[in-house]
């Protein structure tokens, strides 16, 4: 083969490596990151949401065990169920009487009860929580039952009750009293803890009426944020 030819082939095969250079290189641009080992994309998973939607979450508080009376556990229920029925979660104390009664209501009607408890057993949670928070950090753990709230329901209550109501309004949350359970609820409805008039607990004339002001406040308030 003469010189002349030779370098035409030489040529000629270079051509062809750069063109299969540029058309890898073409094909590497138009790959989605998906392709990328180890970076897997959202937009290549049909199952992946394009965003969540969290629910409302709406705490119920009130007498324990010893002083609930039979009026506020079964009003507790109606809470917890209507709860359950509108979508919301519920948030609770996780102990006996209005916590219970609440939590019964919500899981009887197919909803989710959460229990954040004093204690660091879960086992001391009553029976209906569907999810245990054993903080462990005591009746400090009222600022958190009431902080994980975009509102307050009151259901009866004493003292205890009224430090977590006392917390909710500090903070600014809706709260709601349902009239004719007792304790705080009744001795505090249509009325502000003090002179800063933050919020005024709202009086709710029934358990219903309660969630769907608290409902309501909820969403506005999820809204503002």
């Amino acid at each position: 083969m003469n010189r002349r030819w030779s370098y035409r082939i030489a040529r000629s095969g270079a051509r062809e490596d750069r063109g299969e250079r540029r058309s890898r290189s073409r094909t590497r641009s138009r790959r989605t990151p998906s392709s990328v080992v180890g970076e897997p994309s959202l937009k290549s998973s049909p199952a992946a949401p394009a965003f969540v939607v969290r629910k409302l979450q709406i705490s119920v508080i009130g007498y324990d065990a010893k002083l609930c009376t039979k009026a506020a556990y079964e009003a507790a229920y109606q809470v917890g169920r209507s709860l359950a029925k509108a979508g919301a979660v519920l948030i609770n104390g996780g102990l006996g009487g209005v916590m219970e009664a609440a939590s019964k209501g919500a899981t009887e009607a197919g909803g989710l009860a959460i229990g954040i408890i004093p204690s660091d057993d879960a086992d001391l949670a009553n029976a209906y929580c569907v999810i245990v928070i054993p903080s462990g950090f005591g009746f400090a753990r009222n600022f958190l039952v009431v902080n994980s709230a975009d509102a307050v329901i009151v259901v009866g209550g004493g003292a205890g009750t009224l430090t977590e109501a006392a917390a909710a309004y500090g903070v600014g949350k809706p709260i709601f009293a349902v009239k004719g359970t007792g304790g705080v609820a009744d001795s505090w409805a249509g009325k502000y803890f003090d002179d800063r008039k933050t919020v005024k607990v709202a009086v709710a004339e029934s358990a219903e009426a309660a969630v769907t002001m608290a409902l309501k406040a909820a969403s506005r308030t999820r809204r503002r944020a």
